[in-house]
């Protein structure tokens, strides 16, 4: 094992250090001034000239040169310390992607039976397409309804007309059976607009979740179900349910599965989570995931369920309404991988990079910070013309916690809202424009190949229908 020590440093130091944020020992890039190049060290209690290690103790950076060690205090925070691996952005390659049937598929209505304006969530399943394996995917976000398709070969190419076309398997159905909205309090149906919010295969089984899109009372108290594979068959609906010692806007989101060497320690077999969403302060101020095991979806009521990570609104990630790195109100996570091999969580999801503003979206730059006549200004977001908040450009982000922090919290010794991520960075997709503006639909996760595959906004705009989303496929190295 490898004994790695995960820095956050500020961007610019005394002592003429400069050191680049979330470094660890195999990829650290912080230079001294006359000093060569630094390293994070793997042995501090024997140093080497040029090391640099954070005291986990007193939380203090150290500093190794030929005068001895230097000790700055008040500076620095160690998120994290493992002996296992944590990922990063470069065990993570891109291999290509594929486009979405065009058109209706199941019905002749244009605005339910298509991927147009939908494309999310997505489930990976192993045994889907003869054991090729295949997707389950929603279609358009407004009907909700599910099919399965194939994943055909992948193409790394910037031209749509390249990629492959995945072929149906399965056409759209609800596999809520109507049920959907049926989340309140004893099952009512909630009067507000109520999404599919993530999908898991497990066994024979796709396990689903749903969210209430605008909650300011936090009225949702259910929010996953189980279907049978077999799309076609009614009455195997069953749900909703209900997660114990968790708000249901905190878990009616992405899911994955922990892998098996790691399920002992997390107390259960799977994650669930959401956040970011409208009214945060029912949701989380970011990523947040719970424990929970899907084969007690219908047996056992409440679901036990146990948190891991999650940003109540008097304790946020990063203040909601700011220009930062971390997380703002334009911030939306929406798919979670956890790699075997990596002490690492991985959120996936898209973040407002720029300048914040809450207001009226407008392309024209000279209008910003002008007054739009509703009581409100205007923000420059050529991307999106509504009121709300907005920090145009939008990235594609990932936001990646260690298995020691969730464990802290799990274990009883951090509140869910006293870690933080090692690491985050953003990415790059081919395809992206304004119609998606940096959304990532759903994210799946195939843990035999270690692939990736996220879907991705309206990266395919020349449909009959529209924005067709676009599904990327990533993939992690060995550890």
């Amino acid at each position: 094992m490898k004994l790695r020590h995960v820095l956050l440093l500020p961007a610019a130091l005394t002592l003429g250090l400069t050191c680049q944020a979330f470094v660890a020992p195999s990829e650290a890039t912080a230079s001294g001034s006359g000093t060569g190049i630094a390293q994070v060290s793997s042995d501090p209690e024997n140093p080497s000239i040029g090391d640099v290690w954070i005291n986990t103790t007193d939380h203090t950076m150290n500093w190794a040169d030929a005068g001895g060690v230097t000790k700055i205090s008040g500076m620095f925070t160690a998120w994290a310390s493992t002996s296992d691996n944590l990922i990063t952005s470069q065990n993570i390659r891109y291999l290509g992607a594929f486009r979405v049937p065009d058109g209706t598929i199941g019905c002749s209505n244009w605005n339910t039976c298509v991927f147009s304006y939908g494309g999310g969530p997505i489930g990976f399943n192993k045994d889907g397409n003869g054991g090729s394996g295949s997707l389950f995917i929603g279609g358009h976000i407004v009907a909700g309804l599910t099919a399965e398709i194939t994943i055909p070969p992948i193409v790394n190419s910037s031209d749509i007309d390249d990629l492959n076309t995945a072929s149906v398997l399965q056409s759209f159905v609800d596999i809520t059976e109507g049920n959907r909205k049926n989340v309140n309090l004893g099952g009512a149906t909630n009067g507000g607009s109520v999404y599919n919010g993530g999908f898991l295969v497990w066994g024979d089984k796709l396990i689903g979740s749903v969210y209430t899109y605008y909650d300011g009372n936090g009225s949702q108290y259910l929010s996953h179900y189980t279907s049978g594979l077999n799309l076609s068959t009614n009455g195997d609906f069953s749900g909703m349910f209900k997660l114990s010692n968790v708000a249901a806007r905190l878990v009616g989101g992405y899911m994955c599965e922990i892998p098996a060497s790691q399920q002992a320690a997390f107390g259960g077999p799977a994650l669930t989570g959401q956040s970011g969403l409208s009214v945060i302060s029912t949701s989380s101020s970011g990523p947040a995931v719970s424990v929970f095991d899907p084969s007690q979806l219908g047996v056992t009521d409440p679901v036990p369920a146990t948190q891991l990570v999650y940003y109540p609104v008097n304790h946020p990630l990063a203040q909601t309404n700011t220009q930062n790195t971390l997380f703002n109100l334009t911030s939306a996570v929406t798919g979670i991988v956890f790699p075997e091999g990596y002490a690492s969580v991985m959120f996936f999801g898209r973040h407002g990079s720029g300048e914040y503003c809450y207001g009226n979206g407008t392309s024209d730059q000279s209008l910003a910070g002008l007054p739009s006549g509703d009581g409100a200004t205007y923000c420059y977001d050529p991307t999106d013309a509504s009121k709300g908040p907005h920090a145009y450009p939008y990235k594609y982000q990932v936001w990646a916690y260690s298995t020691s922090d969730l464990l802290s919290v799990k274990n009883g010794t951090k509140q869910p809202w006293e870690i933080a991520p090692y690491s985050v960075w953003n990415f790059d997709l081919p395809f992206s424009n304004s119609a998606g503006s940096g959304h990532i639909l759903g994210v799946a996760y195939d843990n035999v190949s270690r692939k990736i595959y996220v879907s991705q906004k309206s990266g395919d705009l020349v449909g009959q229908y529209g924005r067709n989303p676009v599904v990327h496929v990533l993939q992690i190295d060995e550890p």
